[in-house]
């Protein structure tokens, strides 16, 4: 079924795509592309928000002096400018 096919007047006249007439595996498809695709999008504009307003401190590679548990450091220890 394309998209263009839902819209043609010869189709909505027969009532070709009413409601009721779908078969169960293409509004079983719909719901599971549309749900995921609606939750991500949903969980995505979330994560660039949070990264957008944290304060947290951004390093451009991966620092294994930060990942050690041995290194401790709180907002004293660092410079800003």
């Amino acid at each position: 079924m394309k998209w263009m096919e839902l819209i043609e007047p010869e189709n909505i006249k027969k009532g070709k795509y009413e409601w009721d007439n779908w078969p169960q595996e293409e509004v079983d498809h719909y719901r599971v592309e549309y749900a995921s695709r609606i939750l991500f999008s949903e969980m995505n504009k979330e994560r660039d928000r949070a990264i957008r307003e944290s304060s947290a401190i951004r390093l451009s590679k991966p620092s294994s002096v930060l990942l050690s548990p041995f290194c401790q450091i709180n907002s004293a220890d660092i410079e800003t400018t």
